[in-house]
């Protein structure tokens, strides 16, 4: 059962004055009162959401924010949508899901069962689809009743389950489930009658993970690859378009494989991002200097981005790409460790630039301290190699977000401990060296 309740509303305003330059960088911080967690615009308006159900938004680009609905000691929203001007959606852990019908002023705010709602859509004020847990269940009512979508397995422990990688809406009868087989290939899991019959799709050679509406079509970003029956082939990027989820067009070619794509464009490099929704690529430049995160959004020239801090820069659109950034040291891929405790939303593992001269193998000894709001107020790390690796470990595993904690429904904080190994290397040539955490899985 839905409980429904009109949350009271302040607004705070974050003056341009009061935002913080970074030393040494273009970049600015706003100065909100709590710690973001993700980013959209809706015609030209930046909204941004986060730790105690708090959600502000700026009309000058990033400037300056008002925060427009806040909850102490409340839920930690991690998307929010606006499919128009007037209606916008958010949601988050234990089943904290708010909705706004006068453009972002006022929030209602619904709990649905217990589960984190990561994701969700909205293809208008109605029509809707969203993931709990390893459940999709789409809406017809504006999120007051939800039904699950069946005929696909997401089960981990059953064989060939399918991991859902993300999903789209498009009015009421049109909705598409982007899917990955375990050890298999990816598919689109569409209907054409408002959840009625779904059918699967499957593209040889594409495995394309992304899906988002725009302008009433799929859109899906990913790679595919290319003369896979000779010896192998090679991979390229991809961007597919369809208005039925099931007979897919190729779009521009991107100059590069991309990742963090959303309705605006997909980051490149650090300092690139693409819009490559056009018949041929465009680009944002941004200062290149490792703030760029996964989670940006863009509006009046400039573009925001929500990691540990609300951080914004002032964009240069350009008709060719921008430089990429000369990185002479090993590339470590970044994995979120979700898993490593029951109650973890983002622990991602992570790497850093050390002097080449650095060799280093050991496990590490970490505790942390979880906050109300769920995200790291303190961590302490013990054997890292040198000083600046324990303060690049502490940046990494200080941004991770958990469900906030509860004991007998009160807000408290909470300590974890845990072990991870750390290999610091080099390969001849290098400029410098890179350091890489590897997280020891719960047993």
């Amino acid at each position: 059962m839905i409980r429904s309740l009109l949350v009271g509303v302040f607004t705070f305003l974050v003056s341009a004055a009061a935002n913080l330059p970074i030393p040494g960088s273009p970049w600015w911080t706003a100065s909100v009162p709590f710690r973001p967690t993700n980013l959209t615009d809706s015609a030209d308006t930046l909204w941004v959401c986060g730790a105690d159900e708090m959600i502000a938004k700026s009309d000058d680009g990033g400037k300056s924010w008002q925060v427009k609905h806040q909850k102490p000691d409340g839920e930690l929203l991690l998307t929010i949508v606006f499919p128009d001007r007037l209606h916008g959606f958010a949601s988050g852990t234990n089943g904290a899901f708010l909705r706004s019908t006068d453009g972002g002023e006022t929030w209602t705010s619904s709990f649905s069962g217990a589960s984190t709602i990561g994701k969700i859509a909205f293809a208008d004020d109605k029509h809707g689809i969203r993931q709990t847990g390893l459940t999709v269940e789409i809406t017809d009512d504006s999120g007051g009743h939800w039904t699950p979508v069946s005929g696909i397995e997401t089960d981990p422990s059953k064989e060939d389950y399918f991991e859902i990688l993300s999903f789209a809406r498009l009015d009421a009868n049109r909705a598409a489930i982007a899917l990955h087989q375990k050890e298999g290939e990816n598919y689109f899991f569409v209907t054409r009658d408002a959840g009625k019959i779904w059918k699967t799709v499957h593209l040889d050679n594409t495995f394309a993970g992304t899906l988002f509406s725009r302008d009433s079509e799929y859109w899906a970003f990913g790679i595919e690859y290319l003369e896979r029956q000779k010896s192998g082939g090679y991979s390229a990027p991809v961007v597919l378009h369809s208005s039925d989820g099931i007979n897919w067009s190729h779009g521009t070619r991107s100059p590069n494989e991309f990742s963090s794509c959303t309705s605006q464009g997909c980051i490149l490099y650090d300092g690139a991002i693409a819009n490559l929704y056009g018949e041929k690529p465009t680009y944002l430049a941004v200062p290149a200097d490792d703030t760029l995160q996964p989670s940006w959004a863009t509006a009046k020239g400039n573009v925001c981005v929500a990691g540990t801090n609300l951080e914004c820069t002032q964009a240069e659109i350009k008709d060719i790409a921008p430089p990429r950034p000369y990185v002479s040291r090993p590339i470590s891929t970044v994995v979120n460790e979700s898993e490593l405790f029951d109650d973890c939303i983002v622990c991602s593992s992570g790497s850093f630039a050390v002097p080449n001269t650095l060799r280093f193998r050991g496990i590490l000894d970490v505790s942390l301290d979880i906050a109300k709001d769920g995200t790291v107020s303190h961590v302490e790390v013990k054997k890292a190699p040198t000083r600046q690796a324990e303060d690049e470990i502490q940046k990494i595993i200080g941004a991770w977000l958990f469900v906030p904690p509860r004991e007998h429904g009160e807000p408290v904080a909470k300590k974890r401990q845990f072990t991870f190994n750390l290999g610091c290397f080099a390969f001849p040539g290098n400029d410098q060296g890179t350091c890489s955490m590897l997280l020891i899985p719960k047993r």
